[in-house]
């Protein structure tokens, strides 16, 4: 990102190459997020991007996208980048928990698209909508909590997962067999597992 973040500042004033290589290096931010990889880590490594990391990438990456929008001259030939880098503003907010500037990111974006590109407002919109569902997600467990509960045993339920089937009442005792039927059970088995013709 930082290369081309140089290219953006040597050729600013070639038709639009200075905003291209800002979105550009904000796209690699932000991808480096979503890979949970630092920028240049090996893929076939596991994932090694540390809170700290995460953190800069996110705010380096609207940073960048909020300048590509900052240049917007409100032309046709500026219109798709400045729609990019406000849905990729919006969602670098979202992966900070910021739902309110990601909402205020996706309506620039679909009034930006609105009259050159009415699809992309409509998807714009349509994640807005998506937000309030965002929001109202359970909240993960952190690292500790997880390695906290890693020691606890889970008593499992024994009823059966589902008692219809087999017409027991849900919430009624499990049945127990009995020796006999545990034998015609047994005889069922071994009968099954007999090659034809051998009776």
């Amino acid at each position: 990102p930082a290369s081309l973040e140089d290219v953006s500042a040597t050729f600013d004033d070639v038709d639009g190459l200075g905003s291209l290589g800002l979105l550009h290096a904000a796209d690699a931010y932000l991808q480096a997020v979503v890979s949970g990889r630092t920028l240049g880590a090996d893929p076939t490594l596991p994932a090694s991007l540390g809170d700290e990391d995460r953190t800069f990438y996110l705010q380096k990456a609207r940073g960048l996208y909020g300048q590509v929008a900052g240049a917007d001259d409100g032309s046709l030939a500026d219109a798709l980048m400045t729609i990019n880098a406000r849905n990729g503003e919006a969602a670098a907010a979202e992966a900070q928990g910021e739902l309110d500037a990601a909402a205020t990111a996706y309506q620039a974006a679909a009034d930006r698209a609105d009259e050159h590109y009415p699809k992309l407002a409509e998807l714009a919109r349509s994640r807005i909508a998506e937000l309030a569902s965002i929001g109202d997600a359970a909240a993960l467990p952190t690292a500790a909590e997880v390695a906290a509960r890693n020691g606890q045993v889970i008593r499992r339920d024994p009823r059966q997962v589902n008692p219809v089937l087999d017409g027991r009442d849900p919430d009624g005792p499990l049945p127990l067999l009995g020796a006999d039927e545990r034998r015609r059970q047994d005889r069922c088995c071994r009968a099954a597992a007999r090659p034809a013709g051998t009776d």
